[in-house]
């Protein structure tokens, strides 16, 4: 259940991070992948979402 769980997380952080950046793992950093605070903000709700 966890790497599902972190497969879909990345696939969210995916969606919001810019194009042709690094391979993302669970010890990725955010900012590395030009990801800001309103990109955060509707990753973090993209999880609430669907995960309460």
């Amino acid at each position: 259940m966890a790497d599902q769980l972190a497969t879909d997380i990345i696939a969210k952080i995916k969606a919001h991070a810019e194009p042709g950046g690094e391979e993302i793992t669970t010890t990725t950093e955010l900012t590395s992948l030009g990801i800001h605070s309103l990109e955060l903000t509707e990753i973090i709700f993209d999880l609430e979402e669907e995960y309460g």
